[in-house]
């Protein structure tokens, strides 16, 4: 039977092709999981791809929360595979009562500050984790510490002379 030479030029491009779609890594959507404004609200450690390459990109230390010469820290995580971020704050105090607030803004300031994720520490906990934001827009992580209470907290805050209060500035 005699191929001719279409059929052969056909025949080999769906091949490559094929081969080249099962040799591809797996995006985060593609392996159940979501990409930028579809991640928002959700946790990353839901999110398949999404957890496992996050990493820190920006961050700060609370120096008035401390248990044996460790600090407190809050960071914000960056996905690439999930285009996405998210914050977390880490405390080895027991007893820790501390409001952390995940902020985010339109690209270009857009129409305003928005709260996208966040809570308290109740005392009980020693880390708190927010949801994701899309990656195209502006974020910053804030905490307010030891019983201080600032759902909005500018970089540097001091409460009693102490940085209990921080914010990581606009990311």
């Amino acid at each position: 039977m005699h191929m001719s030479v279409r059929k052969v030029i056909s025949l080999v491009a769906v091949t490559l092709l094929s081969a080249a779609a099962a040799l591809a890594p797996a995006t985060a959507a593609s392996a159940g999981g979501c990409s930028g404004s579809n991640c928002e609200g959700k946790y990353a450690s839901t999110v398949s791809g999404c957890a496992d390459d996050g990493h820190v990109i920006n961050g700060f230390t609370l120096d008035g929360v401390e248990s044996g010469g460790v600090y407190a820290h809050a960071d914000i995580y960056y996905s690439q595979a999930c285009h996405s971020a998210w914050g977390e704050y880490v405390t080895p105090k027991s007893g820790d009562i501390s409001y952390v607030g995940f902020f985010y803004q339109l690209p270009n300031g857009g129409d305003g500050e928005h709260w996208i994720g966040g809570g308290y520490l109740d005392g009980t906990q020693q880390d708190f984790v927010t949801t994701m934001v899309d990656w195209d827009k502006s974020m910053k992580l804030c905490v307010s510490g030891e019983n201080t209470y600032d759902p909005e907290p500018y970089p540097g805050q001091t409460w009693g002379g102490v940085n209990t209060i921080g914010c990581t500035g606009w990311y």
